[in-house]
């Protein structure tokens, strides 16, 4: 019983494992397709604040577009 215990951790830990580098692996793919969308150099977005300053302009561009449309 305590092998079966042992055995069932390691395979629980190891699929840990491989969900969080899947998570990893799909964040930088989709970093990577924003920077190929919006033109920025090749890991740029991941990091340090840049994913903030590519919201905060995503939102700026969003108010400008709603702006342009309500004006008359």
């Amino acid at each position: 019983m305590k092998r079966l215990r042992k055995l069932w951790l390691r395979v629980r830990i190891r699929c840990l494992e491989l969900e969080l580098a899947w998570r990893e692996g799909r964040k930088q793919a989709l970093a990577a397709e924003i920077e190929e969308r919006f033109g920025y150099p090749d890991g740029w977005l991941l990091e340090p604040g840049n994913a903030e300053k590519h919201l905060g302009w995503l939102e700026q561009r969003q108010r400008w577009h709603r702006g342009r449309r309500a004006a008359p």
